[in-house]
């Protein structure tokens, strides 16, 4: 789950970055459950180890740490040719829902008070 608080601290509470930095993460990772799920179903295991990536490290970048784990295991399985396990796939998908409910519902909020 994201840490608004640190994320706040980060960019000195500056809410039009805040606004920017949730958006682009929705525009570019909002389908990110459905996309970790088509990969793996077409076992297209360099485009998952790309975007397991690249979504790990925009994560780590807002102070997200708890999937961030699990999506470093899916990277190296990836990498590797592999599937990922089940496990970590279920997990991964399931922050990430919650992650992308949490940055919808903030930014709902904010914009209702503008």
């Amino acid at each position: 789950m994201l840490d608004f608080n640190t994320i706040k601290a980060m960019v000195d509470n500056d809410q039009d970055v805040i606004m920017v930095l949730l958006a682009t993460y929705l525009e570019d990772y909002g389908d990110c459950v459905d996309k970790i799920s088509t990969l793996v179903e077409s076992h297209d295991w360099h485009e998952l180890f790309l975007f397991s990536h690249s979504l790990k490290g925009t994560l780590k970048i807002i102070g997200e740490d708890s999937v961030t784990q699990r999506l470093e295991n899916i990277e190296h399985a990836a990498r590797q040719n592999q599937a990922p396990l089940n496990e970590d796939l279920d997990h991964a998908k399931s922050e990430l829902a919650a992650i992308q409910s949490q940055i919808q519902h903030y930014l709902a909020n904010e914009n209702a008070y503008e």
